[in-house]
């Protein structure tokens, strides 16, 4: 076995003296970028800014290495200054000093700089660790993308730029075209630019984590034998401005002395806030988007809020040393992850490694070519460009638009500056969002009333009229965000059918906003439009389930008026549509059908009259007033009805308020059937709306008539399932109360869960349960679960109905605590039935028992609703199957904590399901999560205390450096004193 092959197994043995490896190798090319972002930083003065340039970027590197490494979830990672700030820092950089010179030209711009340079380091660490603490790491893919990489392609132009400026040893760059073609400048541009296209071509080919160093050792071994083969001597070649800098470079760091504040201009600080900006931006956006390329490239899953806690805590200390913004680097990451550096040792090593050069290296650094220094700066921008490139392609499929954007974007940049560039992306991109939007849809259903009915069971020859008649109206259902851009295609459709020259053009609009989530100010001008073409057509509008806020929008723009005929709102589409009905069948002509009567349906449904009064004997005939109860909800199933005359309306009924009409029921209808052959409690309450002859079927009845004619029976239930059947193949009514999965307001879910308790009941309870389940398994610095309890939300003044609609759809589970209080509750029936019924999701609800009972039929398995008195009323149609239950009717408020063994693990249980995990699972992750949070604390004690040390050695030694500055001005004061006596004795003689 060689040399070679025995070095490299004993690295593989110890991964750890690997990683220092392969850390210093990663710490020299974050010395070498910070020093070409240094020379950008200090373009067009490198003799008195390009040291103290150097140590502003290498203690960025020093404290944003060391902070992040410790602390980020992805344990390779390296962090450091980057390009996209450092770009846009050198041009603040070059805007002070322009401003001041016009201001005061002798005054000395760099101690502006610099506090510029602190706070933007001061408000991008403030930004990061407000935004990782409230878990805004998810803001990321709301940042319109094309603007993003728009402002990736202006840095990467103004890199580009910046390194022909240094290649050329001038600011102007670019901007002096004369200049840049003499022959000395070409010398040392035309290598340069080869230098970093070179590397951009190296890097895209090949993926060794030894090339870019090599690449640059390489590069200056060519210079300094090119030096020697023509015979310039390295003195000679810094007269010619081939190397970084003078020979004698000062300290790197700090940057200015404390008595350097008072230089500071802070007006014209004040005038770069917008750059300050910028600069914050550009962190974020490219921190978050280069935590993302890492996870792609790796695989490997990264805590994006994690992330910007560390990263906001490194930079608020990098500002107090006056250094520059840092954050993740997303090549120099991958690269060390790759190279197998899984360990936060390297990380720390590189840091390390960067402040050894700031310490020591600093007369090294003024050999350093300047065409490697403006290649790398090239380099640095083309691989920053096609990074974004790529991940546009890879990941953004941007559209053609989308490319205009960006090609926009880098124009302004490159004219006019980075703050007008993104203030002009975000106007195009939101210009293309309206456009884009325009072309939503908002109308979700548009029908004929022809196909469409209300819940009134009519009668056949109401049937015909309306089938007839029904072309008369039009429903609209409408979705989503309703502005000027989307809502005009359903004016255009409104004025073709009002205006309609058929027969039976459109006379009735029925707009319904049940999904309609909010209404921009400029749509009003809409509706007052529809309003006007409505009248002007003999048309009316009905407008329905109309949302609080959207009511008051339509009553201050008089598009509904009071008394109005014209515009009308209705609580629900049945409602409206009954309304419409009603109208129609007021205006119609007299149908070729006889009345509806009874009789004519039984003797059809029995072959002859005959048979049908055969049939009538085993029933009992009865009438009841208009208003009066024919049953209630929960009463015993003793009979069945067939109307014979007037109208019945059944009742959704919850704590003995009817809350809900389901239909209006007329001659021939049968009522009550399901729950009379089912044997269970009525599950509805009908009464009268007019006064009413019935025909009433007993349980006797029934049996007798089973008994003694068994053909009559049959025909009967035959009868009644033809009833039935008719009933619900009703035209449509699927749009009156369609189930949904409120993905049409929005994709994620704003609380984990809703609960639905009685208040005063169990308002202690709940409160206690609230906060267990939001600290269960919660990790020290991430907010806690968020669950929504109406009674936290109350105001004076807020519209609760609308608030618990609201908080409903936007929850992703449901908890009932479930007892006979609350099963009475028409609160807690009414969020149930919202949840189950119209939200479709009864599988995401929780049940919690609390009091009372939930009884199971063993043999059936399924609820025994007879003996359950803790279940709402409602919960009957949608439990299909036996539910899970945590019983904790044993718990006292005073006893609910987690550290009651039984009360922990049933919270372990809710918890489980609201995260998808097992509770063994759960369990462990909550023992997991507890340790490391203890951890945490113990380490943000141990850093605090740091903290205050160093602070206070900080003070002694600034005080220190004070007490000498002082001593010095005196010192000086008497010696131009003395100078002064003097003078005034030669005077005297």
């Amino acid at each position: 076995m060689s040399t070679r092959d025995r070095l490299l197994g004993r690295l593989k043995q110890t991964p750890y003296l690997s990683a220092i490896l392969r850390g210093i190798v990663v710490g020299a090319l974050v010395v070498t970028f910070d020093v070409s972002l240094a020379a950008l930083f200090s373009t067009g003065d490198p003799g008195h800014r390009l040291p103290a340039g150097v140590g502003i970027f290498l203690m960025s590197s020093v404290v944003t290495g060391l902070i992040v490494a410790l602390g980020s979830s992805f344990r390779s990672t390296i962090a450091a200054p980057q390009h996209s700030t450092g770009v846009v820092l050198a041009s603040m950089a070059a805007g002070i000093a322009a401003a001041m010179a016009k201001i005061d030209p002798a005054a000395d711009p760099f101690p502006t700089i610099v506090a510029a340079v602190a706070v933007s380091s001061f408000a991008t660490g403030a930004l990061l660790l407000c935004m990782g603490l409230l878990r805004l790491g998810v803001l990321v893919r709301f940042i319109p993308y094309p603007v993003m990489i728009g402002l990736f392609a202006g840095v990467a132009w103004r890199a580009v730029q910046g390194s022909i400026a240094i290649m050329a040893n001038s600011s102007a760059g670019l901007h002096d075209p004369p200049g840049l073609v003499q022959p000395q400048a070409l010398a040392t541009i035309l290598p340069g630019l080869f230098l970093g296209v070179l590397m951009t071509a190296l890097r895209r080919r090949f993926t060794h984590f030894l090339l870019l160093p090599a690449a640059i050792a390489g590069a200056i071994g060519v210079f300094y034998a090119v030096l020697r083969a023509i015979g310039v001597t390295v003195e000679r070649a810094r007269e010619m401005q081939l190397l970084l800098g003078a020979s004698s470079t000062g300290n790197l760091w700090p940057p200015m002395g404390i008595h350097d504040i008072a230089q500071v201009n802070w007006s014209v600080l004040a005038q770069n806030s917008g750059n300050i900006a910028t600069i914050t931006m550009m962190a974020v956006m490219t921190l978050l988007l280069g935590a993302l390329g890492v996870e792609r490239e790796t695989a490997q899953e990264i805590d994006l809020n994690g992330e910007l806690r560390a990263t906001g805590i490194a930079n608020l200390l990098a500002s107090a040393a006056g250094s520059a913004p840092g954050h993740l680097a997303m090549a120099e990451s991958t690269m060390n992850y790759k190279a197998g550096a899984n360990q936060r040792i390297a990380g720390l090593t590189a840091a390390a490694f960067t402040a050894l050069v700031m310490i020591f290296g600093g007369h090294a650094l003024t050999y350093f070519p300047r065409p490697v220094l403006g290649g790398l700066v090239t380099f640095l921008g083309l691989r920053f460009l096609l990074d974004a490139v790529s991940l546009s392609r890879r990941w953004f499929r941007l559209r053609p638009p989308d490319y205009i954007v960006v090609i926009v974007i880098l124009l302004v940049v490159a004219s006019r500056g980075f703050l007008h560039g993104a203030a002009v992306g975000l106007a195009t991109s939101f210009a293309f969002f309206a456009l884009g939007y325009s072309r939503v849809v908002v109308v979700r259903n548009a029908v004929s009333c022809a196909a469409l009915r209300s819940q009134v069971v009519r009668s056949d020859e109401e049937e015909m009229s309306l089938m007839e008649r029904g072309d008369q109206g039009r429903v609209l259902q409408l979705q989503g965000y309703i502005f000027f851009g989307n809502a005009h295609p359903m004016l255009v459709d409104a004025r073709h059918h009002l205006q309609s020259t058929d027969s039976q053009k459109t006379r009735y609009l029925l707009i319904d906003f049940r999904f309609v989530y909010a209404l921009d100010s400029s749509a009003i001008d809409t509706f007052q439009e529809l309003r006007r073409l409505a009248a002007a057509n003999g048309g009316k509008i009905i407008l329905t389930e109309v949302p609080t806020f959207i009511r008051e929008y339509f009553e201050r723009a008089d598009v509904v008026l009071n008394n109005d005929d014209v515009c009308r709102i209705f609580p629900d589409l049945d409602r409206g549509l009954e309304a419409f009905e009603n109208e129609v069948l007021l205006g119609a002509p007299p149908a070729a059908l006889p009345p509806p009567m009874l009789f004519y349906d039984l003797q059809d449904a029995f072959n002859g009259r005959q048979e049908m009064i055969r049939f009538l004997s085993y029933l009992e005939r009865t009438e009841i007033p208009e208003g009066h109860d024919l049953f209630r909800l929960g009463d015993a199933s003793e009979h069945l009805y067939l109307i014979e005359s007037g109208q019945l309306t059944a009742w959704l009924e919850v704590d003995g308020r009817k809350v809900k009409r389901l239909r209006m029921m007329g001659p021939g209808s049968v009522v009550g059937e399901s729950d009379f052959f089912t044997g269970i409690k009525r599950s509805e309450t009908v009464a009268s709306k007019t006064h009413a002859t019935l025909y009433q079927l007993s349980e006797e009845g029934l049996r007798r008539l089973t008994a003694e004619a068994p053909e009559l029976a049959a025909m009967f239930h035959r009868f009644v399932i033809a009833r039935g059947k008719q009933r619900n193949d009703s035209p449509a009514k699927q749009l009156a109360g369609p189930k949904v999965d409120g993905s049409h307001r929005r994709s994620d879910h704003r609380y984990r869960a809703f609960i639905s308790y009685k208040h005063q009941q169990s308002s202690v309870f709940v409160e206690r349960v609230e906060s267990a389940l939001s600290s269960y398994a919660k990790p020290l610095l991430q907010p806690p679960m968020r669950i929504f309890r109406d009674e936290r939300h109350l105001r004076p003044g807020v519209d609760l109905p609308a608030l618990i609609r609201s908080a409903l759809e936007s929850s992703e589970f449901l908890i009932l605590l479930a007892s006979p209080q609350s099963a009475a509750s028409p609160w807690v029936n009414d969020e149930i039935d919202i949840w189950c019924r119209e939200l479709g999701r009864a599988s995401n609800l929780i049940v919690v028992l609390t009091g009372g009972t939930i009884s199971i039929d063993a043999h059936a398995k399924a609820i025994d609703w007879n003996a359950t008195d803790s279940l709402p009323a409602v919960l009957r149609h949608h439990l299909t199957t036996t539910p899970l239950f945590v019983d904790m009717t044993w718990a006292r408020d005073e006893d609910l904590s987690l550290q009651h063994p039984r009360f922990k693990k049933q919270v372990n249980q809710i918890a489980a399901r609201l995260r998808n995990f097992d509770p063994d699972e759960m369990l462990g992750a909550e023992m997991r999560t507890h340790q490391r949070n203890q951890r945490l604390k113990n380490a943000a004690i141990t850093m605090i205390a740091g903290l205050v040390v160093a602070l206070g050695v900080n003070a002694m030694y600034a005080r220190r450096r004070q007490q000498e500055t002082e001593r010095a001005l005196q010192e000086a004061d008497n010696q131009r004193q003395e100078a002064q006596r003097r003078c005034l004795v030669q005077e005297s003689h």
